[in-house]
């Protein structure tokens, strides 16, 4: 897994009735914390898996090592959020030796806003542009303008 990527964190989740079972909260972020970004293969028993976006394989064992809770406590947390439909348990796609969990709508806890982020952001710097050299050649009207005026000043003294 690549540890350099990260995870978005809504305020609104204070709101959220299990923020207040500290057990549940935490197997839940572990649950955020251990899906995949984007869609993944594997090979199991020699076969090819996808795992999707969203989605992790684990085992409460596994799940109990890396959160520091007990198996019990993995396996609770893991139903209350099934019940609760945060997550969901894949009975097509586990198997005796893992589980497959699914972050139920995992887009809209992580959406990736880069390619909203760089649409704007490069229509932003096109109008930037353009504006920047609007005031450019304003610039440089005025200063032939200024120029313009001291000469024909210049010219009209040189008359007189």
């Amino acid at each position: 897994m690549d540890d350099l990527s990260w995870v978005k964190y809504y305020r609104k989740s204070l709101n959220n009735p299990v923020f207040k079972k500290p057990l549940v909260w935490h197997y839940f972020n572990y649950c955020l914390l251990k899906a995949n970004h984007k869609s993944q293969k594997i090979i199991w028993n020699g076969k090819e898996m996808i795992i999707d976006t969203g989605s992790f394989i684990t085992g409460y064992k596994k799940s109990a090592q890396d959160t520091g809770l007990s198996v019990q406590s993995c396996r609770s947390a893991s139903k209350i959020l099934q019940n609760l439909k945060m997550i969901e348990k894949s009975t097509i796609k586990s198997t005796s030796r893992f589980t497959y969990l699914t972050i139920c709508n995992y887009s809209d806890y992580q959406y990736d806003n880069n390619r909203v982020n760089n649409q704007t952001n490069k229509q932003a710097t096109s109008k930037q542009q353009a504006s920047n050299k609007q005031a450019h050649r304003k610039r440089i009207t005025r200063k032939r303008s200024k120029r313009d005026v001291q000469e024909m000043r210049t010219s009209q003294k040189s008359w007189i």
